[in-house]
């Protein structure tokens, strides 16, 4: 029996941690709830059950966070509880993602997108104008994709919708599971009806290779389409009520690329509150404080409508007017990077790779984040 237990959300069964934990009473002292890569848990009755468990039997809890400070907490009013929040989960993977594998980082290479360089996507020129990256069509990415039809702007843009939960298969069973037998998150999502787009179908762009059940893609290797891109339309994991910052708005951040975001309500005002900056002197943010989800996805079109005119050349030197903006917001997304981790998180950090655990199959859990997160990353402050 251990003394200490570590969880990981994407590597074990949530529901099953607070049963996990009784079984161990008496001996188990510290457990330590690793929910970095997520985002919905903060209501969860399982994460209450494995908070209550604690307390009432004397164990230390240490649950690391992306976004604890941002969204609404679990009630905690014990002793025995120590939150961590680590903004810069993300960040972290999307820079590590994009470097670790020598494949990878050569395809951007070709893409003329070295992460490494300052002063990388300030000159690629403008072909397109925006680019989407969807994966999983869940609900307010299939929203989002149907409201551009609605608006006559897929022939400027550049998308990719993946639909890797097979929500366009017609011949699928009802229930579709993954390879490894799973059903994949948005299942439920599947029930989306396009209103606006005719023809709906799979769309993929440069880099991305699709087999008869599956997409394969990397989400570290953006495809060449980016860097040719005015500016990323992001669709979040999540657009309900929760703030997660993921790889999809680091990756425009760390790329020095213009992004707006299909979020949550004051989505853009968190990215403010973290030391960001908006583009202001070329898109209106109104739609960012709406609480209606539609309101803010047409508040996001709305900027783009505004300039599908334009010619490259606008457009290029739209984005030259935004130029100190965006190299502020990629320094400060290489310092969250580089100075985030707090004395507590690399006490964790170092005593969960003590622990006898399997590494989840995806480089970018936190099993295997922490065997890198000490080591240092290199100086690149802009000049």
């Amino acid at each position: 029996m251990n003394e200490t237990l570590f969880f990981c959300i994407w590597g074990d069964n949530f529901g099953e941690i607070p049963q996990k934990i009784s079984d161990q009473l008496g001996t188990v002292k510290k457990v330590i709830l690793d929910l970095g890569p997520e985002f919905n848990f903060t209501n969860d009755d399982s994460l209450n059950n494995i908070i209550n468990i604690c307390e009432s039997n004397g164990i230390q809890l240490v649950i690391v966070s992306n976004s604890f400070t941002y969204n609404e907490r679990p009630i905690i009013n014990n002793t025995t509880t120590t939150i961590i929040d680590y903004p810069a989960y993300w960040m972290w993977c999307t820079f590590y993602g994009n470097t670790i594998d020598p494949k990878i980082r050569q395809q951007n290479l070709d893409n003329n997108l070295d992460i490494l360089d300052n002063n990388v996507n300030l000159n690629n020129g403008i072909d397109f104008l925006y680019i989407t990256l969807n994966n999983l069509s869940k609900y307010h990415r299939c929203r989002t994709i149907d409201l551009l039809a609605k608006n006559d702007l897929f022939k400027p843009g550049a998308i990719a919708f993946r639909d890797y939960n097979f929500h366009l298969d017609k011949d699928r069973p009802e229930l579709r599971t993954d390879e490894n037998h799973n059903i994949p998150d948005s299942i439920l999502t599947d029930t989306y009806k396009f209103e606006y787009w005719e023809k709906p179908t799979k769309l993929f762009l440069d880099g991305d290779k699709s087999s008869k059940d599956f997409t394969i893609f990397s989400q570290w290797s953006p495809p060449r389409q980016y860097g040719k891109s005015f500016v990323q339309i992001v669709t979040e994991s999540d657009a309900d009520k929760f703030f997660f910052f993921s790889e999809k708005t680091a990756t425009p951040l760390l790329y020095n690329q213009l992004f707006l975001v299909v979020g949550c309500k004051n989505f853009h005002k968190n990215l403010v509150d973290m030391g960001f900056r908006l583009y202001h002197n070329i898109f209106d943010y109104s739609f960012d404080e709406m609480d209606n989800l539609d309101d803010r996805i047409n508040g996001v079109i709305s900027n783009l409508y505004r300039y599908r005119h334009d010619t490259k050349q606008q457009l290029e030197e739209r984005k030259r007017q935004c130029l100190e903006i965006l190299q502020h917001n990629r320094r400060v997304a290489l310092s969250y990077i580089k100075n985030n981790v707090s004395k507590e998180l690399a006490d964790v950090a170092n005593e969960v790779r003590g622990l006898n655990r399997q590494l989840h199959a995806n480089f970018c859990t936190p099993e295997y984040i922490y065997d890198t997160l000490l080591h240092s990353i290199p100086n690149m402050s802009p000049k």
